[in-house]
């Protein structure tokens, strides 16, 4: 079943991807405010370091399923895959 607009990805697609996106930046900041700090400040962006690591995984299952079912655009003509 292709549920996608004719040479787009999905607006699921799209929409999953940014939110994947914004919360590997958020896991970035994160890293960083932990490599800043004394490790006796770490405990609670310790604990929402990992809750966001594992939505990120759980959301990349998600995009990963999701892609399997509704499918990509095709590569432009010239390009390899």
């Amino acid at each position: 079943m292709k549920m996608r607009p004719e040479g787009g990805y999905a607006p699921r697609q799209r929409r999953l991807h940014w939110i994947v996106a914004g919360l590997v930046a958020l896991q970035l900041v994160l890293g960083l405010i932990i490599g800043a700090t004394q490790p006796a400040d770490h405990g609670v962006v310790l604990w929402v370091h990992a809750a966001v690591g594992s939505t990120i995984f759980v959301l990349t299952l998600l995009r990963w399923r999701l892609r399997r079912r509704v499918g990509a655009p095709s590569l432009p003509d010239g390009s390899e895959g």
